[in-house]
Formats: C-alpha cells, structure tokens, sequence
C-alpha cells in the first residue's frame, strides 16, 4: 500500500512514487497477499495528482494491478478538482492514466475493475462522499438551514442520502451517502462488466423511480442529472446524488469555461444552454438529461458519441450545435439495431426541443415498466434451467418456469455429469497440488419457483423436493 501526501511543489516525481509492504501489527503479510492488494491512497492538490497518474502510467501501474483513491480528509485543506486537462502536450498522456479501466477494491472486499477515483472522507465512523463548493464563505441564514433540514429528511432507495456539509473555510463541501460500486459512468466504460439487457433496464428503472420522488418532493428537480451523478451501492442498486441544495451552491464561483466545464455541460437541455446558465434546472430539463443517459447505456459510449462514425468532436462543439436551432436538431446517433425499438422512440421523446412535447417522469416510469415487462418476458421464454444459489451450492431446476415435458431429468442429469468432468480437469492457481470436490444431489418431483424480494431480488426455489434434493447433496442418500 502506497501514500502519497501533498507536495508544495512536485520536483521529482520518482521520489514520491514509492512501494513498502502491506504490514499489520501482528507481522508481514504473505507475499501472494500482497501481490493480491495494490492500492495507492492519493491526497495531493489536482496538478500533483496529474503528475503522479502520468507516471503511474509510463510505469503501467493503470493496466489494472492496481486501485487509485484520492483521500479528502475534512480536518486539513480541500486539494481542488482533479482533471487530466491542462491544455499542454502530456494532455493525450493524462487522458489515459485517468480514464483507463482500473482495477477497484471494495470495501466488501470483492475486486472489480473500473475507474476509481473519487473524493471521500470519514465522518462518525462511516465512509461519505466529499462534494467540495467552490466558494469563500457561507451564510447560514434561516432559509438555508431550512433548506438543509428539508435534505435531511429525503429518504428513497434510488436517492443518496443527505449526511451533512461542512462551511468551514476553506473545507466548504457537502457530504452525501457513499456508494462503493462508482457511479455509472464507471460501469458502463468498464468492458469487464457484461450488462445485458435486464440489467440496463433494471438501472434505467432505478434513475425513473429516484427522478420520480425528486421532482415530487421540495426539491421539485435534480438539476445537475448525469451518468456520473448516478451512483451504484454494494448491492448494485442505482442512486441519484449531487442534487438540491440550490441555496448552498448560490454562493459558488462559477469555473472557467475549460474543456472538463464544456464536458459537465453535455446532459444540458438545449434552452437551459441559451440561458447561459447550466446550474439552473426544471424538470423538463432532467427528462432531456435522462435521455442522454438513455444513449450512453445503449451504446456504452460518451454523450454523443457515434461507434460507426470517425468524426470527433469536442464538447465545445457539441454545446455550440445543441444550442442552435438547427433543423433537423443536432442529437446523439443511434445505430439501428443497438437498442430495443421501444428504448429509441423513448430516446426521441426525451431529447425533445420543446419542453412541453418531452414525457413527464409518471410517464417514463409508465413506459418503462412496459418496456421492462417485454424484456423479461423475451429471457424467461429463453430459459431451460434455472439456479438459485444457497452459500456455496446451487440449487437448479429444470422445467420450471417453462414445462418442458419429459425431459428434465435428462436436463439435470446431464448437467451435472458435465459439472464433474469440468472440475477434474479445473486446477486452482495458487493451490495447483489440490483438487475441488464437488457433490450432486438429484431428485424429481413439484416444487415452486418465484423471485423473492425488492431491494436486493433473487430466484429462490420452494418445497419437499427441493429439500430431499438438498439432503441428498449433503449426506449422499
């Protein structure tokens, strides 16, 4: 594990990068733990963290061996935004050493891959997001205080919760939930993580249903509605964040207009563009943003990026043709076939020039749930087998919810002859001398499938054939 602390003024950059094994109080870890747990813990201001990420890719550290983590400690000074571009020749250099897949550990202690590179904190014992406001000093007139409670008091599954905010200067920064999956934007640039389309549909369901108690609450609408502002907790659960708080933010000193501030402006609606003023939200404006999200899910890809096409252009240019009143309007482009014909008319709707023709959020959910519906109807007509896992078993049915006739035994017994010739052949790589055992147990009879839960839903199986079947794996009759 390595830390790298705040420099004045980063000189050598070789002399801050450096390896010490991972230790605890009772002795050295193995070395293959070591091997296992690559992480760099970054607290440094945004041009440090630039210098030290262009090394750490000249020395391929960002080809996933290792995790990056930019700490904020809300007892010392906020370092400032971290972004690759700096408008000079190792601009190219840093895009990559910042947007590369990384590897991610979690705090469940599972490793994913993806970019990790978020500002957190620890407050009351307990890890939070650090959004910093870009701003001298805060007011904290009775509106404003009001104004905090009211985002105490927003509780909702697909919503981040409100923890707090700090107007101490110069740690002025809100604190909100920390979600350890990333945010969306992660996942979707991440190749490692196949997302088929019930998942995508399952994640757009989770944006509706938050948009939909957002714009029903006091908050009225998100404003600030983007792939990175929908984060994904351990249960891959997906939630709003970065929204309300208008009063707080008034008093931010607005960025220049720099390549990463043009980029921030992609999910904008077209007339809050001509307001010049990108802060300002409705909640028209957030239904053009979901439509742009909507893109990035089908096709993987930036905002307006096209995968069939060579040309490229720059945020800038993309903010300049979506402001004009351009016939036909200038919007992302969807190759045919990339997304379910329902997903694209959606598409169209939301990213309506007019306001009044785009749907409300009642509406979206209405039509998703139609969409969703249709999905999920096309995989279980797909299925022949079913699997409900129990700890390290896996319970699996056949016939089920499809009947399938006679043929389930013959479905099952297969199966597991074909589980027993894999795992002889299958060598553990760091116990290459040991072999995994596996034990089948196979009964026939009724029984009763469902999917159990809300939050966190699975397949689970139910009745006396399930349990002989269950006895039999574990005690061999």
């Amino acid at each position: 594990m390595t830390f790298l602390k705040e420099e004045k003024e980063v000189k050598n950059v070789d002399e801050i990068i450096h390896f010490e094994p991972l230790t605890y109080k009772n002795g050295s870890v193995s070395q293959n733990m070591a091997a296992i747990w690559k992480i760099v813990i970054i607290a440094a201001s945004g041009g440090a963290v630039r210098q030290l990420l262009i090394k750490a890719q000249e020395r391929g550290m960002t080809n996933g061996d290792y995790a990056f983590f930019n700490i904020y400690l809300v007892s010392y000074k906020y370092y400032g935004e971290n972004t690759w571009y700096m408008d000079d020749e190792y601009d190219d250099l840093a895009r990559v050493a910042y947007e590369r897949p990384q590897s991610r550990a979690s705090s469940d202690g599972t490793v994913q891959h993806g970019q990790v590179f978020t500002t957190v904190a620890t407050y009351k014992g307990i890890v939070v997001a650090v959004k910093h406001i870009n701003t001298d000093k805060i007011d904290l007139s009775r509106s404003l205080l009001l104004e905090l409670k009211h985002m105490r008091d927003l509780h909702h599954s697909n919503i981040t919760s409100f923890v707090g905010a700090c107007v101490d200067t110069p740690n002025i920064c809100i604190l909100m939930e920390y979600c350890s999956k990333g945010s969306l934007q992660d996942i979707l640039q991440n190749d490692a993580i196949k997302l088929d389309w019930v998942f995508r549909s399952s994640l757009v369901q989770d944006i509706v249903s938050g948009l939909q108690y957002i714009h029903g609450s006091i908050v009225r609408c998100h404003g600030r509605l983007k792939s990175s502002n929908c984060v994904v907790d351990s249960r891959f659960v997906l939630k709003l964040t970065d929204f309300g708080l208008e009063k707080f933010r008034k008093e931010e000193v607005e960025a220049e207009k720099t390549h990463a501030c043009y980029r921030k402006m992609l999910w904008c609606s077209p007339e809050i563009l001509r307001q010049n003023d990108s802060q300002k939200g409705s909640q028209k404006g957030d239904v053009y943003s979901f439509g742009i999200i909507l893109q990035e899910i089908v096709l993987r890809t930036e905002p307006f990026e096209n995968p069939e096409s060579d040309q490229t252009l720059t945020p800038q240019e993309i903010i300049a043709k979506v402001t004009k009143c351009e016939e036909p309007v200038f919007r992302p482009q969807i190759p045919d076939g990339a997304c379910p014909a329902e997903i694209y008319t959606l598409m169209q709707r939301c990213w309506s020039e007019l306001p009044e023709d785009r749907p409300d959020v009642p509406a979206l959910k209405h039509t998703m749930s139609k969409i969703n519906n249709s999905i999920l109807v096309g995989n279980v007509r797909a299925l022949t087998l079913m699997v409900e896992t129990i700890g390290d078993a896996y319970m699996v049915v056949s016939g089920l919810p499809i009947p399938n006739g006679k043929q389930h035994a013959c479905q099952i017994a297969r199966m597991s002859l074909a589980l027993l010739k894999s795992v002889s052949d299958f060598r553990i790589r760091h116990k290459p001398d040991e072999q995994i055992k596996l034990r089948v147990g196979v009964h026939t009879g009724s029984c009763v499938a469902g999917v159990v839960g809300l939050k966190m839903p699975r397949y689970c199986l139910f009745g006396d054939t399930v349990n002989t079947a269950s006895r039999m794996e574990s005690n061999g009759a």
